[in-house]
């Protein structure tokens, strides 16, 4: 069975949800991005970019964004130097708008890019009939 749910939220919420990244952004890069940018970020390509990192040896990158659209926390890690590129996509699903600026207000770099995944420990053979 299907079902659908509907988020409701407000101009605030989102401006709310905006000015935490440009808060975290500022503290993170000392880079000042204004929440307006975020939020036409968030509202029209559904997305922002929130973290980056290249991992040891630049083996591979993580990325972590809020995906609005989806009321979603997604890291990607991506490997490359394994036998084959991988793409790990880890998924926090955010209940309501509550949540999502919750969220917001307590990230925290070092959180956002931790990689649990140890390369090394991969079963490349496991991985390669889970692509095939």
């Amino acid at each position: 069975m299907n079902t659908t749910q509907f988020i409701i939220y407000s101009e605030n919420d989102v401006k709310k949800i905006a000015e935490n990244i440009a808060l975290f952004q500022k503290k993170e890069y000392g880079v000042d991005i204004n929440a307006k940018e975020i939020i036409d970020e968030l509202m029209n390509k559904g997305r922002c970019d929130i973290a980056y990192t290249e991992l040891d040896n630049e083996e591979g990158e993580i990325q972590v964004y809020i995906d609005f659209k989806n009321f979603r926390l997604v890291r990607e890690i991506t490997f490359c130097e394994l036998p084959f590129p991988m793409m790990i996509k880890e998924v926090q699903d955010l209940e309501s708008i509550e949540e999502m600026i919750l969220e917001s207000e307590s990230l925290n770099f070092d959180e956002l890019v931790s990689c649990i995944v140890d390369y090394d420990e991969l079963n490349i053979e496991e991985l390669k009939s889970l692509t095939l």
